[in-house]
């Protein structure tokens, strides 16, 4: 597996057609990446807030919450991108109603 800082712009021209194809799709990726993401950390935010006392007597010292390593989605979108783990397809602009266009 190349490491990101290793990666050059022929990497993507021999994996796709068209680099900017790349990029848009790397970029969508990333996106959804940090969504998960943030999904994750939010549900974490949730359980500890559920997990403090919220009493009227004196506040204690909470515990710190410990949050798990996540990679950085622009680096973890690279990597799938260049590992071949990432499919896409393209819309067909009759399926796309009026609204969504």
């Amino acid at each position: 597996m190349k490491k990101m800082h290793d990666t050059t712009k022929e990497d993507f021209e021999n994996s796709n057609t068209n680099i900017y194809e790349a990029i848009l799709v790397m970029g969508q990726r990333a996106r959804q990446i940090q969504m998960h993401q943030k999904e994750i950390l939010n549900k974490l935010h949730e359980e500890y807030q559920a997990t403090l006392n919220l009493s009227e007597e004196a506040p204690e010292e909470p515990e710190e919450l410990e949050l798990p390593p996540l990679p950085r989605p622009t680096t973890k979108a690279v990597n799938e991108m260049l590992d071949g783990n990432v499919d896409y397809d393209y819309l067909d602009p009759h399926d796309v109603g009026p609204s969504e266009a």
